[in-house]
């Protein structure tokens, strides 16, 4: 069984509540961390096809802030499309450490779940309105990329165009804004 919510529940304030296994964990998220963020960046960073083995060996981790407790979270990348997730919770102060969550899952089975939250919250607030609520802008690009790569298993495409004697690439529009809904 796997859950994932996340809930905005006052300006710059949001409650995330996460299941894997039986394990649950529930906490309160402040405007001091750039949370969802960091949450897609790092699942596009463990991403089989996105990750770059030279930087990124095992896993990845990034924290959130509750004021003052923080949740930190750790990915490890395992054999056949595995992640071990492990989610601590310290008190603020460095003092007290508890382990929330400690679980093996699929990967794309987690990824899943969490853009399956990340489309609601983004059909609830809206782009504008998720970022007047939450002060930090909604994570388009990342949840783009993933939610492709869910359906396709595929790098998202690019076309390149030659400016200037550089070489760029391009999405197109109309591609990106149907990976949103």
């Amino acid at each position: 069984m796997m859950k994932f919510k996340y809930r905005l529940t006052g300006t710059g304030w949001a409650e995330c509540f996460l299941e894997i296994n039986s394990q649950t964990c529930t906490f309160d998220v402040s405007y001091l961390t750039d949370a969802l963020k960091y949450l897609l960046e790092t699942l596009l960073e463990i991403n089989p096809l996105y990750m770059d083995k030279d930087y990124v060996k095992d896993g990845s981790s990034f924290k959130w802030e509750g004021e003052p407790q923080e949740l930190h979270w750790n990915f490890d990348v395992l054999p056949k499309g595995k992640i071990l997730i492990r989610v601590t919770e310290d008190d603020g102060y460095g003092e007290e450490i508890t382990s929330k969550i400690n679980a093996e899952c699929d990967y794309d089975e987690f990824l899943s779940e969490i853009i399956r939250e990340m489309k609601a919250l983004l059909k609830k607030y809206g782009v504008v309105g998720y970022k007047d609520n939450w002060g930090y802008d909604f994570p388009l690009t990342a949840l783009i990329q993933l939610n492709y790569y869910l359906k396709n298993k595929t790098l998202y495409p690019f076309t390149m165009i030659i400016e200037d004697y550089s070489e760029l690439s391009c999405s197109d529009l109309n591609n990106d804004l149907n990976e949103l809904i």
